[in-house]
Parts: structure tokens; sequence; C-alpha cells
């Protein structure tokens, strides 16, 4: 039987497979601004305060060729969760490491930058479906006292989102467990796994296989156009038009 998305129900999908490197420090805005194609200084989403922003974009070589299309979740203006392929995270944490080292005369360019992988560290969960902010607002009231987790709306992001009403919320590992039991606590909030969101997005033609094969994918066509922004300020932008 087909998987089929209701419209008055709210999807959960466990995506805590993916890796996640973490970026902080005051430089951090400025090195992602050099190293990805994304704005990555959009305004927080007007959800709420507790609300971050979403944002997607390429990372890619000094060829103009795809290392990775990332998503971003933007928790301040000091830390940025990248959100990637785990096939790709070594390769990614490296170019990204390298970049912060190089060095001026007057010595390292991005002076106050940090990066880790985080992957082990986080849980993470994709919401979705027309109610999913009214869940998300009904967790803010129930852990007032000590919020453990972040979400970020994912109205901005285009690859592999179901739909604008989407969110991404990340937790630490050790509370994971909590945050499933309060989304279980709801009948009208159905949880699928990876295999049948990848059939879901598939379908629907926002999912673009061709990012994962070995070989790099050069960014300069129409569909990974969208990910880049008008400013060509950034690493790999020699090779595109």
């Amino acid at each position: 039987m087909d998987f089929i998305i209701e419209k008055n129900k709210t999807y959960i999908c466990d995506i805590s497979i993916s890796a996640c490197i973490r970026v902080s420090g005051n430089n951090a805005s400025q090195f992602l601004s050099t190293m990805c194609t994304a704005n990555i200084n959009k305004k927080q989403s007007s959800l709420n305060d507790d609300c971050c922003t979403c944002v997607q974009g390429l990372f890619l070589n000094t060829q103009s060729e795809i290392i990775e299309l990332a998503t971003i979740l933007i928790s301040s203006a000091n830390e940025y969760l990248i959100f990637c392929h785990p096939e790709n995270s070594e390769e990614l944490e490296f170019w990204l490491s390298e970049h912060g080292k190089i060095k001026d005369d007057q010595g390292l360019i991005f002076e106050d930058l940090f990066i880790e992988n985080i992957s082990d560290q986080i849980a993470a969960l994709l919401i979705f479906g027309q109610s999913s902010n009214k869940y998300l607002k009904a967790l803010d009231d129930a852990c007032v006292k000590e919020k453990f987790y972040l979400y970020g709306s994912m109205k901005n992001c285009q690859y592999a989102i179901y739909e604008p009403c989407a969110y991404l919320l990340v937790t630490p590992t050790k509370f994971a467990s909590q945050i499933g039991d309060f989304f279980a606590s709801y009948n009208d909030i159905e949880a699928i796994d990876c295999l049948e969101y990848k059939e879901l997005v598939t379908k629907k033609g926002i999912y673009k296989k061709e990012l994962y094969e070995s070989a790099y994918i050069n960014a300069d066509s129409s569909f990974y156009k969208s990910f880049i922004r008008d400013n060509h300020n950034f690493v790999g932008s020699n090779g595109l038009d």
C-alpha cells in the first residue's frame, strides 16, 4: 500500500541519521558566508521568539563542484548547525576546518571560530503538517522552565521538504526520548521512518538522488542555481555563470 499524506495530520520523522557539524564563534557568520552559497543572514521566523531559521545551501570546491547540499539551522548569530549526509560529513568537516585555518599577514582570518562534528551528541526530528506549529507551541508551554531543544522553520527551504509548514527540531540525545514521548501523546501525530519520507519526497520530485553519487556535480545548473545567492563572494563561485 502506498504511503499517503493526510492533509489534517501532523507527521514526525526521526532524521538523526543525518550528520551535524557545528560552526560557532564570533566569526562563524562571516566564515559560513564565505564557504556556503546560502544567505545565512536571513531573519528569524516570526512564529515566536524561540523559533530559529533554517536555510539550505551548497558547499562547493574550487571547481564549483558540489561537496554537499546542506540544511543549516541558525540557532544564533554565533552558532550554526549544518546537517548533511553522513557519507559526506567527513569531507565537509575537513573542507571547513582547512579553510578555517587560513591566515593573512595579520594572522588567522577567522580568529574566533570553532568547528566540530556533534552528530553523536544530538537527535534531530523533522516535523511537518498543517498543525505542526501548534504542537511546537504546546511543547514550548510544557517546557517553560527549561527548554532543552531548538527548532527552526523550514519555510525558506525547498530541497527534500514536503511542505512549507515544516520544522527541524534538535535536542541532546539524552532528551530525545522525552521529546518522543511528548509527541506520541497526541493521536493525530503520526511517526514515519526515513524510507517512507524519502519515498514521499521522491514522488513529489523534491529529492535529488544524484547528490549522493560519488562523482561531483557542477553547481552551474538550473536546479542548483536556486540555492545560490546573488552575491557570488563564496568559495567555488569562479566556475559559475
